[in-house]
Order: C-alpha cells, then sequence, then structure tokens
C-alpha cells in the first residue's frame, strides 16, 4: 500500500513538473502572438486575462485528473520546477521555432489571400466608376425632368 502511495505522488510530481513546462512553452506561444501582431494596451490585457483563465482551465483539469484534485506542496514545487526547466533549457530554441512557425504561417495565409485582395480592389474600381457614371447619368436626368416639368407648368398655366 505504501509503494503505491508513493508511486502515486512521484507520478503526480511528474505530471506538475511536465505541465510546468507546457505552461512555459504556452506562454512562449504568447510572446510569440504579441510580437507579430502587436496589439494595444487594451488588446493586451485581454489576451493576458484569457491566458491565464486558460491556463488555470487547463491546470484545474489535469490536477482533477491526475491527482484527484489534491493540491500539496509537491504540485507548486513541480509547477515551478518545470517552467524553470522550461526557461532555462527550452526557451531560446523554442522560442525561435514558434517565430518561424508564424512567419511562415503568416507568408501561407498572405500568400492564399492575395488573389482574393487583387479581384476585391479591381471590382472596387468597377464599382467607383460604374458609381460616378451612374451619379452623371442621374444628374442628366434630373436636369432633364425639371426642363419637362417647367414646359409642363407653363402649358397648364397658359
Amino acid at each position: 500500500m505504501q509503494e503505491t502511495f508513493v508511486t502515486y505522488q512521484v507520478v503526480a510530481f511528474a505530471v506538475t513538473i511536465a505541465l510546468g513546462m507546457f505552461i512555459g512553452l504556452a506562454y512562449d506561444v504568447l510572446r510569440v502572438i504579441r510580437g507579430t501582431f502587436r496589439p494595444s494596451r487594451r488588446a493586451l490585457f485581454f489576451y493576458d486575462l484569457f491566458f491565464w483563465i486558460l491556463i488555470t482551465v487547463i491546470t484545474f483539469i489535469v490536477l482533477l485528473s491526475s491527482s484527484w484534485g489534491e493540491v500539496r506542496a509537491y504540485v507548486f514545487i513541480g509547477l515551478g520546477f518545470g517552467a524553470v526547466i522550461y526557461a532555462i533549457v527550452l526557451s531560446k530554441p523554442c522560442y525561435r521555432l514558434l517565430q518561424r512557425i508564424m512567419l511562415y504561417m503568416c507568408l501561407i495565409v498572405r500568400t492564399i489571400i492575395r488573389p482574393f485582395v487583387w479581384i476585391t480592389k479591381r471590382v472596387l474600381v468597377v464599382w467607383s466608376f460604374c458609381k460616378r457614371l451612374f451619379r452623371g447619368f442621374l444628374r442628366r436626368i434630373r436636369k432633364g425632368s425639371h426642363k419637362i416639368k417647367a414646359i409642363f407648368y407653363r402649358k397648364k398655366k397658359e
């Protein structure tokens, strides 16, 4: 019985170390997104709020599934230890890799969107031309209708 309890705590400690490393990776993803899109200060507040709510929910679910929600000192130690290991060993290479992935994703999206932007610009140019042409046509009709009305009312008075 004692061996299973210790084994269970060692496994839970290992899970919290892995969770701490995952939180570090998730924070690097957030850093790359912030660096790519350069949001305003107000948007940064919501990015951070959403990030920490999401991390809290994930941590709660992992702790609930791995240790039935028991929060002991080794849980906090494991989370901190995993985050420190990630920050020291894996943060720089993962951050660079994530930056490259984001760069390539942006290039792919830009390549896919480029034809639609080109078509949209052409359609807007044609639309603007037709609008100007139609506006001039309506002006001529209005001028002509005023002349017709003037002629009609003049004849009626006589």
